[in-house]
């Protein structure tokens, strides 16, 4: 929950910063034939990405992708994702009074998306700063007793993000 409403903050007007199910009045509002209809539009092979990595050749994974989705009609719409206005990072602080047991502290930043020539010094960064400060916060000076660094990332943006629970003591 906090860390939609960081993303609600962070992503200020755009897309990225709505709760991933939407608005809890239009969740309500859905039916099932809303979904089911939504289902057979967009959940069709036009619309599938199969991934395979490992030990197995092309022509064995091609054989069982027709035999378990073979069947399945390719009709329904390419869906098409809508050009995105993203949020310009900008330096804010926000308080969100909520009722909750813990002060939770997020940091973070928009970041380029995932075909950017940037992301692997992201990911660098994402590995070697989470394992530092969670050393230093937990271990060398137990400030914190849950905390995190994260580098989330699609083909529009990404966010790198720093996460702690300050100890109760604090």
């Amino acid at each position: 929950k906090v860390e939609g409403l960081f993303n609600e903050e962070l992503f200020r007007g755009s897309p990225f910063g709505q709760p991933i199910l939407g608005p809890a009045e239009t969740v309500r509002s859905l039916k099932p034939t809303d979904v089911r209809d939504f289902y057979k539009r967009v959940f069709t092979p036009a619309n599938t990405v199969v991934f395979v990595a490992g030990p197995i050749s092309r022509s064995r994974v091609e054989e069982r992708v027709r035999e378990y989705f073979g069947g399945i009609p390719n009709t329904g719409e390419l869906l098409q994702v809508p050009p995105l206005n993203l949020p310009r990072n900008s330096a804010r602080t926000t308080v969100c009074p909520r009722e909750l047991d813990n002060v939770h502290m997020i940091l973070g930043k928009i970041v380029p998306p995932s075909d950017h020539h940037d992301r692997p010094s992201l990911e660098i960064l994402s590995e070697t700063f989470g394992r530092s400060v969670f050393d230093r916060i937990v271990n060398q000076e137990p400030l914190s007793y849950n905390q995190y660094v994260e580098y989330e990332h699609t083909r529009f943006t990404g966010s790198f993000t720093a996460y702690a629970t300050p100890s109760p003591k604090d």
